[in-house]
């Protein structure tokens, strides 16, 4: 066998290669004897039909079967000899194959370019370190009894004030035309809520069960709704009911709700979930600065193949928010994911980073006992959808982060007091 390879580019390779004739002949006698042994022509029993008979009945069937048992026995060798790793589905081009001539074909596919992987070990990186303190306590613990606040019917008839829920049906228009996706019937809203536009705010107070009010909005160009961006709103709410906000006390009654014995061991808890919220913070901030610090470092193309599968995978994961907030295909973060992914795979290949079956089936384990799924059915859930090999790169990637943070020299700093965000504590 003969196979030149052509460097297309450097992510691209083609491969000629040309099976000998006497390959192609041994292969040829083959697939006739089995033809002969297996087949039906009537007037002849099996293994007795004639050779000739067989290549008039099953030309077509022989010489196709022989072109893919050529090309299956001689590609795969072809990589190896070559230390070639195809990334994608290789396009094979197989010239017609004839009897007693030699077998030519092409292969073209994407590899990960070559470049080396140093200078990751040792990093001067920095990592937050936060201070809980007694006001981040008693702001997650306002939310905590703000989200357990119960709605009431009023005692008596009055007007809509702040703290109150209230249901409302809204219709909207710009330029006289409806609004469809603002159109909504008897939502809840909380008066006084940060999310909540100060206009609807402004309104709302004051009303009364059954008022109508129309008024505008000018929405900012970064608004998700694609028609209202940088437009004028003008919007007709009608008030239906209101009913009172009452949030419990911070006592030892509120802290049973939670199965603990009193606020000390509430506001305790509250603590120790904060510092959890802001360790994990602060290390994921430290792993996204080692990856700046490797996508910044290496320079090489991107797989046309994997920047496309990766753009594929974001904008089916996150559809609904490219559409409803107008936004492009995902390029740029498309390109640094598969960038920080080929970076991660090297250097893991370099260090001999693998994860095991035992630590592959731990992980599997975890996110099962999570969804409350038995290990085995999880497991086969993500065989059927082959899903354990992004699972299994995606822990070695997380290995190879843990190995640079092993290895780098890390200072710490408190974090400025804006830098902590609890917010998302629930």
């Amino acid at each position: 066998m003969k196979v030149d390879v052509e460097r297309i580019d450097s992510t691209q390779r083609k491969l000629e290669i040309i099976v000998p004739l006497e390959e192609v002949d041994k292969g040829y006698n083959e697939i006739i004897h089995e033809f002969r042994k297996h087949s039906n022509v009537r007037g002849f029993r099996p293994g007795r039909t004639p050779v000739n008979i067989i290549e008039s009945v099953y030309g077509k069937q022989i010489i196709d079967e022989l072109s893919a048992k050529l090309v299956n026995d001689t590609f795969y060798k072809a990589l190896e000899d070559n230390n070639l790793n195809p990334i994608n589905k290789p396009r094979l081009n197989p010239d017609e194959l004839k009897k007693g001539s030699e077998f030519r074909y092409s292969a073209e596919f994407e590899v990960i370019p070559e470049f080396e992987a140093e200078g990751y070990e040792g990093l001067d990186l920095v990592k937050e370190v936060h201070e809980i303190t007694e006001e981040d306590i008693k702001n997650t613990l306002d939310r905590l009894r703000e989200n357990a606040a119960e709605a009431k019917p009023l005692s008596g008839n009055r007007p809509v004030k702040e703290g109150d829920y209230v249901f409302i049906d809204q219709a909207a228009q710009i330029d006289g035309k409806p609004l469809k996706e603002l159109e909504k019937e008897n939502i809840q809203l909380i008066v006084g809520d940060e999310r909540l536009i100060s206009e609807f705010k402004e309104n709302l107070i004051g009303m009364q069960i059954g008022d109508e009010k129309v008024f505008s909005v000018k929405y900012d160009e970064d608004f998700p709704i694609e028609e209202a961006k940088g437009k004028e709103v003008t919007f007709k709410i009608k008030l239906n009911d209101i009913k009172e906000r009452f949030i419990p006390q911070a006592d030892d009654e509120f802290a049973k709700s939670y199965e603990l014995e009193n606020i000390g061991e509430l506001k305790e808890k509250i603590k120790e979930d904060l510092q959890k919220q802001m360790e994990n913070q602060s290390d994921g901030k430290l792993r996204q600065s080692i990856m700046k610090n490797l996508i910044d470092k290496y320079t090489f193309d991107i797989p046309p193949s994997l920047l496309n599968q990766e753009k594929q995978y974001l904008l089916n994961r996150y559809a609904y928010d490219y559409d409803r907030r107008g936004m492009k295909m995902p390029d740029k973060r498309a390109k640094t994911n598969v960038k920080a992914s080929i970076i991660l795979n090297k250097i893991a290949t370099g260090e001999n980073i693998y994860v095991s079956q035992s630590e592959l089936d731990g992980k599997i384990n975890e996110m099962a006992s999570m969804y409350g799924v038995p290990f085995d059915k999880f497991k086969e859930t993500y065989q059927k959808n082959n899903m354990l090999g992004g699972l299994e790169s995606k822990l070695v990637e997380e290995k190879v982060l843990d190995f640079i943070i092993d290895k780098a020299n890390i200072r710490e700093e408190i974090a400025g007091k804006n830098e902590i965000d609890i917010e998302s504590e629930n």
